[in-house]
């Protein structure tokens, strides 16, 4: 009976300690998988950040192209105003000289006629510029 017990004692000692062992060897293991989680974990968080930081700059150039090209139509409009603004000073002179020249004695008329000249002049040379700004 003593005997029966020594081995019964013996084999739970034994097998605890087998568990105990299989523990302490799988251990390492297991920590070494959970270290290759944490570094595949990082590894995906790293890739998701420069993903974002890609959508990002895409995004900022998207917003740039679409202010230049904003910028580009609103100097195109102002060219376009200013080439009409002076067509119109244009018609403006012609009419003025006209005038001018069915009453050539009248001054008025003449220095009504020069100075409609010089707005178109002016005009002119500014849809110029604004149309070289636009291109």
């Amino acid at each position: 009976m003593k005997r029966m017990i020594l081995t019964m004692a013996l084999a739970i000692t034994a097998s605890v300690f087998s568990a105990h062992a299989q523990d302490v060897i799988t251990d390492p293991v297991a920590q070494q998988a959970q270290q290759e989680a944490i570094k595949a974990q990082k590894a995906v968080e790293k890739e998701a950040k420069k993903q974002q930081k890609a959508i990002e700059k895409k995004e900022k150039e998207a917003k740039k192209k679409e202010k230049e090209i904003k910028k580009h139509n609103d100097a195109v409009k102002k060219a376009n105003n200013a080439q009409k603004a002076a067509e119109r000073a244009a018609d403006k002179a012609q009419k003025a000289a006209e005038k001018a020249a069915a009453a050539p004695g009248d001054l008025k008329l003449q220095q009504k006629a020069q100075k409609a000249a010089a707005d178109a002049t002016k005009a002119q040379i500014k849809a110029e510029k604004l149309a070289k700004k636009a291109k």
